[in-house]
């Protein structure tokens, strides 16, 4: 139910910066040559659901976007609620992968870094 109500709460909530963005696959691809396209795309599903946007908004986001900074456009103002983004990641990354993201978790993460600690605790 509570993930139900996130996407639609985000279903139209694409911060701005991204709503023009064409696909990033090549993006991936070329920062991740030896990871499937199935790989980036599955990695990249758990985000977006985490943070309730639409499935097919998914390569919207490139390697090199800040966490925080997705979190910051969608929150821009430190009084609002949010929909728990971060812990819904955190679970999702234990579950699947043994990740820790407290750990991982700074200012400056970007996709690209948590996926290559996703990658890396496949091998």
């Amino acid at each position: 139910m509570l993930q139900s109500l996130r996407s639609f709460r985000f279903a139209s909530a694409l911060p701005q910066r991204y709503l023009g963005r064409h696909c990033t696959g090549r993006q991936w691809r070329s920062a991740f040559p030896d990871a499937t396209k199935a790989d980036i795309r599955q990695f990249l599903l758990g985000f977006v659901t985490a943070f309730g946007f639409l499935d097919d908004e998914k390569l919207k986001f490139g390697p090199g976007d800040p966490l925080r900074q997705i979190y910051r456009d969608l929150y821009p103002s430190r009084c609002m609620p949010d929909g728990l983004e971060f812990e819904t990641l955190a679970a999702d990354l234990r579950t699947k992968h043994g990740i820790a993201l407290g750990d991982l978790l700074s200012d400056t993460l970007t996709l690209g870094e948590l996926f290559g600690h996703v990658q890396r605790s496949r091998a």
